[in-house]
């Protein structure tokens, strides 16, 4: 199977695309693809994404990101494990590449070009800020005929209801935390004070005028994706765990994220507005229950005299969950633990990081944190942890 890699120059809300025209015998002739290529012997992924964009463009990359990974399986070319990249950082001057045309796209134009109907999906999925993913894309001849997306099938065409209003979005941040899976995600904002973020605005929208009078708010909504959730088909009823996950209710009387449009809603503490040279300004934040990544669509202050209704009723949810767990995290493995991230990975534990309907005191748990893998069981109200591993 080959190794290849690909990569998304990104530039003012636009893709450096290459239209292969110019290879003769050429599997993408006449499509739009990112530059890329194969790996060399020894190289690594980064190795090979860094070479190949020199190679093809005349850039040098200076801030670029590993995304993912595409296998493809086809019944006539051999087989391909790509990895996937986005970059928005770069030096040097563009130069003819012998392969194609080299264009700057805008990224609204790009889905009228011809191009895979597989490069669609993990299109789809960078844009959406989706953490690190697996894509596996079937093909016969040059028609997708099955998709897998983290072990989970598709429905092709890939054009899911339930992202419609969504791709009219635009992505203006990405959430930057401790947690880069659900697991152990505080199960409401606010639960976890402790626990601190940032939000890291995208290019178009690193702008100090954007952001004039927000200190003075202490807390912000964040309208947000369940990017973990995208392509997933969503139900009008679901069993809330709170419910011991036998129960159902309507989709829209619960905050699940299986839903027609895949949205969240976070209300946070803003601890300030921090300047940085690179990334711009930086909303430093408490209390998310967010996964590392996640897309931001917006942000709007939090307004105590509307937005806080101390009578209002709360229908199943009317109460807070349960007494918090005793943690007893040994002294020796919560010195693995980075100083400053203690309270809050103690704070979490304490909240039951474990599923509602989940109950075995033999059953050995991880849960990724800063990190590392932090393993532990819960017996008679105590949360008990047995190790801390690097990952």
């Amino acid at each position: 199977m080959l190794n290849t890699t690909l990569c998304y120059i990104e530039q003012d809300d636009a893709y450096l695309l290459l239209h292969r025209v110019k290879k003769e015998n050429d599997l993408n002739q006449g499509k739009w693809i990112a530059p890329g290529g194969k790996f060399q012997e020894g190289e690594s992924p980064e190795d090979c994404v860094l070479r190949e964009v020199k190679e093809e463009t005349g850039l040098t990359l200076t801030a670029y990101r590993y995304r993912g990974v595409v296998t493809f399986v086809s019944d006539c070319w051999e087989g391909e494990l790509m990895h996937l990249f986005t970059a928005d950082g770069f030096d040097g001057t563009l130069t003819d590449c012998d392969e194609g045309v080299l264009k700057w796209v805008r990224k609204s134009d790009f889905a009228a070009l011809p191009q895979w109907g597989g490069d669609r999906i993990f299109l789809d999925l960078l844009e959406r800020g989706a953490p690190f993913f697996s894509l596996k894309l079937c093909y016969t001849g040059e028609a997708l005929t099955a998709a897998v997306l983290d072990g989970r099938p598709l429905s092709l065409p890939y054009a899911p209801a339930a992202l419609a209003a969504v791709r009219t979005m635009r992505v203006i941040a990405r959430v930057r935390s401790d947690f880069d899976e659900k697991f152990g995600i505080p199960r409401q904002s606010g639960l976890v004070d402790a626990l601190r973020a940032q939000v890291v605005f995208e290019p178009p929208f690193r702008n100090e005028n954007a952001l004039r009078g927000i200190e003075g708010f202490s807390h912000l909504w964040l309208l947000w994706e369940f990017s973990e959730c995208s392509g997933h088909a969503w139900s009008p009823t679901v069993r809330p765990p709170r419910l011991g996950g036998n129960t159902r209710m309507g989709v829209f009387a619960t905050r699940a994220p299986y839903r027609p449009n895949p949205i969240g809603l976070s209300c946070v503490r803003l601890l300030s507005v921090r300047r940085d040279a690179a990334e711009g300004p930086v909303l430093e934040i408490a209390g998310a229950d967010l996964m590392d990544g996640t897309p931001i669509f917006d942000i709007k202050p939090y307004i105590p005299y509307a937005d806080c209704i101390p009578d209002a009723s709360g229908g199943f949810a009317q109460k807070a969950p349960g007494a918090a767990l005793t943690v007893d995290f040994p002294t020796a493995l919560l010195s693995r633990v980075p100083a400053e991230k203690r309270a809050a990975l103690c704070a979490v534990l304490a909240e039951d990081p474990r599923p509602r309907y989940q109950d075995d005191p033999a059953r050995v748990y991880g849960m990724r944190f800063a990190g590392q893998n932090i393993r532990f069981f819960v017996r008679d109200g105590v949360l008990s942890v047995t190790d801390v591993e690097a990952e």
